[in-house]
């Protein structure tokens, strides 16, 4: 097995050791190297000339990850430094004091020509603030990246570090986020937009029930000139429903007037068995074609 890469180091605060729960997870930049060695208590038993029982434990460990840039949040998480609600300036004082935090990161592996991807997570961690070296760009440039150190420590459990594979390297950055509690990004969903100004049907808009005929002028509706809703009620004078005078008759089978269509002047009648009435009102106007040229009604024989 060989160790062929590493990326993406993430930091969280430790808040409750027998759970395991972690809060404010950040990426700490990308990485460039990590050391992690552990240290143990060492007891030896000699008898009879021999080392009859040795006993080791681990004690503690150290811890040094380096990366490309530290975040802004590794300042107050890390070292207890106070950043102010801009997020560019940061006050250090001498009291300053980190709080206990987990570290993840995961490296490439080869096997047998076969590539995986483990994961570990250090449970317990407090860095200090290594020393900071700047120089001056000369004839060659050189990079200089921060380094921070810390001492690992183990949990109440008395576990230190997990480590995980994955064939995925996806997988196993998802682990980490998952283990160290990274949460996701919410999307809130776009507004939907809106109609008009107002609802329903406006004034002059045409009717969205295709039963019911559309009013004229601006008023949406029924307005003043249209057809009565009930056959049974009488049609009115004037201007009012049915057709008017010049419209042409809506039923096939009544003939055309001599310039208004259908009955003139008023409204067609609704009920059949009502007589029309004379002047402005139903029935037949004097334009209008009519079965008896006389205006009289035929008298029938017996």
């Amino acid at each position: 097995m060989a160790f062929v890469g590493l990326a993406n180091p993430y930091i969280a605060k430790l808040v409750d050791e027998g759970k395991k729960k972690y809060s404010g997870c950040f990426a700490c930049g990308e990485a460039i190297s990590v050391s992690v060695t552990p240290n143990y208590n060492e007891a030896k038993l000699y008898a009879n000339n021999r080392l009859k029982d040795m006993v080791k434990e681990f004690k503690d460990g150290a811890i040094s990850l380096g990366t490309d840039h530290l975040p802004i949040a590794a300042s107050e998480v890390c070292f207890g430094h106070e950043v102010d609600q801009s997020g560019r300036t940061v006050t250090y004082r001498t009291d300053d004091e980190g709080e206990f935090v987990g570290v993840g990161f995961y490296v490439d592996i080869r096997i047998s020509s076969r590539k995986e991807y483990e994961a570990t997570v250090i449970y317990k961690v407090k860095f200090s603030e290594s020393t900071n070296e700047y120089t001056t760009k000369g004839e060659t440039l050189e990079f200089k990246t921060p380094t921070i150190e810390g001492t690992i420590a183990g949990l109440k459990t008395r576990e230190w570090k997990i480590t995980k594979t994955f064939d995925d390297a996806a997988d196993a950055d998802k682990w980490l986020r998952d283990t160290l509690g990274l949460e996701e990004p919410s999307v809130t969903p776009p507004e939907t937009p809106g109609g008009g100004d107002q609802g329903g049907t406006s004034g002059g808009e045409e009717s969205k029930d295709p039963s019911e005929p559309a009013g004229d002028g601006d008023q949406g509706g029924t307005s003043g000139g249209e057809e009565s809703k009930d056959p049974s009620e009488p049609a009115g004078d004037g201007d009012q429903g049915g057709t008017s005078g010049g419209e042409e008759s809506k039923d096939p089978s009544e003939p055309a007037g001599g310039g208004q269509g259908g009955t003139s002047g008023g409204e067609e009648s609704k009920d059949p068995s009502e007589p029309a009435g004379d002047g402005d009102q139903g029935g037949t106007s004097g334009d209008e074609g009519s079965g008896n040229q006389d205006g009289e009604t035929p008298e029938l024989t017996e």
